[in-house]
């Protein structure tokens, strides 16, 4: 007998009748003998889904950027199913931490952990995504030296920033970063300002770690600021 499909995209038959499945659909299977035909309808289904493997990358990102998630589809052997003829939909919680589209584009919104949920044929699948708050903008400030005293007597920057100071009169004046010059250093202070300097000349220096710091030119005695550095 010859043995014909209607439709060879949904199904195939090889010459000894075994039919493999192409497409989900019908198709008609139609077998002729001595130009006699007898025929029956085949529906092609598609596999089951049994489980939903999802993954992010990447997979922190701060408010405002994005990441990308994808899922892969299993039968319950663990194989991969191909994605036509499926539906998945994408969901992500909690509200206010990220947004995600039905192409799997994620936003950060807040800082939190959100859980991103893949759903295909009443199966689920999750992954998570850290959503870190954007860091703060640098925050710098400027110092002046004048003749007995600084001004302004306190200022504040940030670890991100730098301060700036003005030896701006024709006195010279140093900067010791610290209450008592005897004093070992303090963490996260730049490095002493130790030789006078004067005339309008400027340094720039950055603070390592959040705190409190002083500004003491040993030059002229009790002329001290302080410097706040913020995270």
């Amino acid at each position: 007998p010859v043995i014909m499909p209607s439709d060879t995209t949904r199904a195939t038959v090889a010459s000894d009748g075994m039919i493999t499945g192409r497409a989900p659909g019908t198709a008609q299977i139609t077998a002729t003998v001595d130009g006699r035909s007898g025929g029956a309808p085949l529906t092609v289904a598609l596999v089951p889904v049994a489980s939903i493997g999802v993954a992010v990358q990447p997979t922190s990102v701060a408010v405002g950027a994005t990441a990308q998630a994808t899922a892969t589809l299993r039968d319950s052997a663990g194989g991969a199913l191909g994605a036509a003829g499926r539906t998945v939909t994408w969901s992500v919680a909690p509200a206010g931490v990220a947004t995600i589209t039905q192409a799997g584009v994620v936003t950060g919104q807040g800082a939190g952990t959100a859980t991103v949920t893949a759903t295909a044929e009443g199966r689920t699948g999750q992954a998570t995504l850290a959503v870190t708050a954007p860091a703060p903008a640098a925050r710098s400030d400027t110092l002046f030296a004048f003749p007995v005293f600084w001004s302004p007597a306190e200022v504040t920057i940030s670890v991100r920033g730098f301060l700036a100071i003005v030896f701006q009169q024709n006195i010279g004046h140093n900067a010791i970063f610290r209450l008592n010059p005897a004093d070992p250093p303090v963490p996260g202070a730049p490095a002493d300002i130790v030789n006078p300097i004067a005339n309008g000349q400027i340094r720039t220096v950055r603070f390592t770690q959040p705190g409190r710091y002083k500004v003491n030119c040993t030059i002229h005695p009790g002329m001290i600021a302080d410097v706040v550095v913020q995270p």
